[in-house]
């Protein structure tokens, strides 16, 4: 600046040293800008690689409730069947043993002696109460 022979050129030279001055600034701030924006990219793979691993995570651990949970649904299942089938045998036994109880009612009332046994033991019930009219036993061992 001080060799500078008029304004003019004095101007020119401060120009010329402003440009230059701008243009390291802008280096320098692209160069910053630049190493922050591979920071920050960096750090965001990281996370993105962190979040697939808990992704991946997650999917084995659905995966493995939903595999008790249909186990427990199956056994649920069968369970309930198995009570259905319990409840329709002691409901068929039920009717049974009204049936016979109502005979043995009409039968009484007609005045017939009858021969009640009973047929072996199953799971802590008897199963069935033949009834048989004394009169019936007595005429087939004669026919025999």
């Amino acid at each position: 600046m001080m060799n500078a022979t008029s304004t003019d050129d004095a101007r020119a030279r401060a120009a010329i040293m402003l440009e230059s001055l701008e243009k390291s600034i802008s280096a320098s701030a692209s160069a910053e800008a630049t190493q922050n924006f591979q920071k920050e990219n960096m750090m965001l793979k990281e996370q993105i690689e962190l979040i697939l691993r808990d992704n991946i995570i997650m999917k084995r651990l659905v995966a493995i409730q939903h595999e008790r949970q249909k186990e427990h649904n199956d056994d649920r299942i069968q369970k309930v069947q198995q009570l259905k089938h319990l409840i329709a045998q002691y409901l068929s036994r039920y009717k049974l043993q009204l049936h016979i109880l109502f005979l043995l009612y009409q039968c009484t009332i007609n005045g017939d002696v009858f021969l009640i046994t009973t047929i072996t033991r199953d799971q802590n019930y008897f199963c069935l109460l033949i009834v048989v009219p004394l009169m019936q036993v007595l005429f087939r061992s004669l026919w025999i």
